[in-house]
């Protein structure tokens, strides 16, 4: 999987939707997100750099994608979080395809589509809050989540 013992991976995904669901009850910040910090704070544990590296660069390119669709086409909310999930996992599945990489890499099947589906959350909530409120409370939650841990 990761490299980090279930239990403690377990324990990681509930602090951090606890965690994530305390800040959207104080500040509104993170709806979608919320699973996306304890997700990044697993990786952190198993040392998957390139994973959250990856996780980054997709979230800018979900970020592009739904700015560019909402300034173009006057599309309904639910369009525009489609483009939010869809662009960033077709980005990851063609730069993997070009690779030679595997799909799923040495991840469990749950993991790896958190690679696909956590960025494409992101850009959407980025898109509706402000990218910087955004990637600094998932970023925020998955170090708490992190130390915690």
């Amino acid at each position: 999987m990761t490299g980090v013992e279930i239990e403690l991976a377990r324990a990681i995904l509930v602090i951090g939707l606890v965690l994530s669901a305390m800040l959207y009850s104080v500040s509104r910040i993170a709806s979608r997100v919320i699973v996306t910090a304890p997700y990044l704070a697993l990786m952190v544990l198993g040392e998957q750099w390139l994973t959250i590296a990856g996780w980054v660069i997709l979230s800018l390119v979900g970020i592009a994608a739904v700015t560019w669709a909402a300034k173009t086409w006057p599309l309904p909310r639910s369009w525009l979080f489609a483009i939010a999930v869809l662009v960033p996992a077709g980005v990851h599945v063609l730069l993997m395809w070009l690779a030679g990489a595997p799909a799923l890499s040495n991840l469990s099947p749950y993991l790896a589509a958190g690679l696909y589906v956590t960025n494409g959350l992101t850009a959407y909530d980025a898109k509706r809050q402000g990218s910087v409120r955004t990637l600094l409370s998932a970023g925020g939650v998955a170090l708490v989540t992190y130390l915690i841990a």
